[in-house]
């Protein structure tokens, strides 16, 4: 097997340096202009690519979907309307727009309470892509940037979730420190095939949320999503896949503000493997220092193949970071292995 070595293998050197405002989102050019001219503008760090919506529509449900050309396919946002309540929606209206669900085997009611008690989605308009990823295979559990677990079996998976505790950076600790904590489907076998989203965070840089779908000879890597997560908040992340169409959901429990994004390209989807991973970033193609996180606590770890269960229940692989991707590196950090309560901790060895 094969697996993906680096979300980011090249992330924005200067990306300290300053934003750059998207402008008027609502240009008159932009065809359902008027449904969106109220929303905020998105803006990206210097050396990131500013996405401008390519149109907005508003479907059936009364949702507004502002929809973006981007590298592989089409992504839309998905926003709801003025006094949404997801505990009144349908099941249908859920999955349309890449919403958790509340049956029994996916999430449960007292979790999904949770989940949905505060839910609402920013109305920011505009994406801020970033550079390229690269890709090399690895045929064991060890490796130079990921930690955490690994699901494989014979079926297709269609969908993972999972719940993480956002750690706290020990600035002093480690320098040019990063980490990426994400969910993801694919991953395993070339040519590299994965659909991720979650939280990055590196020195000098704030913590946000991003989502990015890899496929041969391509990417794209969105961040800056429209949240502000605070270290200590619990996150939720989701990713699922149907009719050709990745959806991606996260949500900050502790706030619950929340995102959703569907992007149309199935080049970038496998369902051979799922992933729950801490992740050291990498800048001009080399990884750089893992940030001193002390433990990312893990909880409701599930895949779905034709239904939802917990990932106890699969074939994982436990991952092993160290500096050099082999068995004779310096270890960085180790997953614990999944629980049959369907939890996992990643352990912070060094930087």
């Amino acid at each position: 097997m094969a697996r993906l070595r680096s979300m980011f293998a090249v992330l924005v050197a200067a990306a300290t340096l300053g934003t750059m405002p998207l402008g008027h989102v609502a240009a008159s050019s932009v065809p359902g202009a008027g449904l969106i001219s109220n929303f905020a503008a998105t803006s990206c760090l210097v050396g990131d690519t500013l996405v401008a919506p390519d149109h907005a529509s508003q479907d059936a449900d009364g949702w507004v979907n502002v929809a973006y050309a981007v590298p592989g396919g089409m992504a839309t946002q998905f926003m709801p309307p003025a006094g949404f309540s997801p505990g009144n929606a349908s099941y249908q209206i859920l999955v349309r727009h890449g919403i958790p669900l509340r049956i029994a085997e996916q999430l449960g009611p007292d979790v999904w309470d949770a989940l949905m008690s505060r839910f609402n989605v920013a109305t920011t308009v505009g994406l801020c892509r970033s550079p390229g990823v690269s890709a090399t295979g690895v045929g064991n559990a060890y490796d130079a940037t990921w930690s955490g677990a690994e699901a494989t079996y014979s079926s297709i998976y269609t969908g993972v979730l999972g719940q993480f505790i956002q750690p706290t950076l020990h600035v002093a600790d480690c320098t040019n420190q990063s980490l990426a904590s994400w969910v993801g489907l694919g991953g395993v076998g070339l040519p590299v095939r994965l659909l991720q989203v979650g939280t990055v965070q590196w020195s000098g840089h704030r913590l946000e949320a991003f989502w990015e779908a890899i496929w041969p000879g391509g990417d794209t890597s969105i961040t800056q999503l429209p949240m502000v997560i605070s270290y200590g908040d619990q996150m939720y992340a989701q990713v699922t896949y149907s009719g050709g169409s990745a959806y991606f959901y996260i949500s900050d429990m502790k706030t619950g503000q929340s995102a959703s994004y569907s992007y149309k390209n199935s080049s970038a989807y496998n369902g051979v493997s799922a992933e729950w991973v801490d992740e050291r970033i990498q800048i001009g193609g080399q990884p750089i220092n893992l940030e001193h996180f002390d433990t990312v606590s893990w909880t409701n770890l599930q895949t779905a193949t034709t239904v939802w269960h917990g990932a106890h229940n699969e074939p994982v692989l436990t991952l092993y970071m160290t500096s050099t991707g082999s068995s004779g590196g310096t270890p960085l950090a180790h997953g614990s292995g999944i629980s049959s309560s369907n939890t996992q901790s990643d352990y912070w060895l060094h930087c």
